[in-house]
């Protein structure tokens, strides 16, 4: 009986220290898995910003452009606000 409790108890301890290290492993992968979110969700939100300055930027080109086209095809009309221009 002494013999049974002693091979169960260290079944037991084995079969612990094999769930111990594979949580530990888990929880190693988990922790890099959440450094790589964080890092995709910086990258994520600069390339918004990003858009958004050449969004920025594009449109206001293009309305200068269609403002300068417009003044050209339409000499006699005097815009109000020529700073633009």
């Amino acid at each position: 009986m002494q013999c049974a409790l002693l091979c169960w108890q260290s079944t037991m301890l084995a079969d612990y220290q094999a769930l111990e290290e594979l949580l530990q492993v888990e929880r190693e992968l988990c922790d890099r898995l959440d450094e790589q979110i964080s890092d995709l969700s910086e990258l994520h939100h600069n390339e918004i910003l990003n858009t958004k300055q050449v969004a920025f930027i594009t449109g206001h080109c293009f309305l200068r452009l269609l403002i300068i086209t417009l003044m050209q095809q339409c000499p006699n009309v005097a815009l109000k606000h020529s700073a633009i221009a």
